[in-house]
C-alpha cells in the first residue's frame, strides 16, 4: 500500500514552483541591448580593420625607404626606391600614376634588392606620391634625391577613399623620414 500512495499522482501547485526561462519581455529587452550594442561596434570595428590596413601599407614603404637607404650606404652605390608596373619589372616605372607594386633598386637594369606589392584590398586603399617620376634614389652619402634635387617635403600617401582616412610618409631635408595620419578626404 505504501508503495501505491507513492505513485500515485500528487497535484503540483505551480504557483509555489520556481519559474525557470525567461518570459518575453526580459528576451525583448536582451535583443534590443545586443542590437544597440552591435550598431555601435560594427562601424569602429571596420574604422579598426581600415586603421590597420593603413599603418600596414605606410609601415612596408617606410621599411623600403630605410632598406634603400642602407642599402645605399653600405654598397656605396645609388638606391632607388621606386613605382613598377608589375611584379616582374625590373626597372622604375619613370612616370607618375597609381602604386600596385615597388621596388629597391640599384638602378636601370640593375640589381633588385626587394619587390613591394601594394595591397589594395579591392579598391579599399590607394597610394600616390609628390615624387618626381615616382621614384627616389639615396646616393652613397644616405641622402634621398628626387629627380636631381635633394628631397625636401615630399611624400608618398597611403589612403583609404571610402572613408577618407590615411597615412602619409614624408621625406623631409636631410632624408628624415615621419610618418603621420591624415583624415582629410584623399579621395583620387
Amino acid at each position: 500500500m505504501r508503495l501505491l500512495a507513492m505513485l500515485t499522482t500528487v497535484p503540483i501547485n505551480r504557483a509555489n514552483r520556481p519559474v525557470s526561462g525567461f518570459t518575453m519581455i526580459e528576451l525583448l529587452v536582451t535583443v534590443a541591448v545586443a542590437s544597440i550594442t552591435l550598431a555601435l561596434a560594427v562601424p569602429s570595428f571596420t574604422q579598426m580593420t581600415v586603421n590597420s590596413r593603413l599603418t600596414t601599407q605606410s609601415n612596408e614603404v617606410v621599411a623600403a625607404l630605410n632598406l634603400a637607404r642602407s642599402e645605399a650606404i653600405k654598397r656605396n652605390v645609388r638606391v632607388s626606391f621606386c613605382r613598377v608596373e608589375s611584379e616582374q619589372a625590373e626597372d622604375c616605372e619613370l612616370a607618375t600614376g597609381p602604386w600596385t607594386h615597388w621596388i629597391v633598386t640599384t638602378g636601370a637594369g640593375g640589381n633588385v634588392i626587394r619587390r613591394g606589392v601594394v595591397n589594395t584590398f579591392s579598391g579599399g586603399i590607394s597610394v600616390r606620391s609628390t615624387l618626381t617620376e615616382d621614384l627616389v634614389t639615396f646616393r652613397p652619402e644616405g641622402l634621398a634625391y628626387s629627380g636631381n634635387a635633394l628631397v625636401a617635403d615630399r611624400r608618398i600617401t597611403i589612403c583609404a577613399p571610402r572613408n577618407g582616412s590615411g597615412r602619409q610618409v614624408t621625406l623631409g631635408r636631410g632624408s628624415r623620414l615621419s610618418t603621420e595620419s591624415i583624415d582629410e578626404d584623399c579621395g583620387a
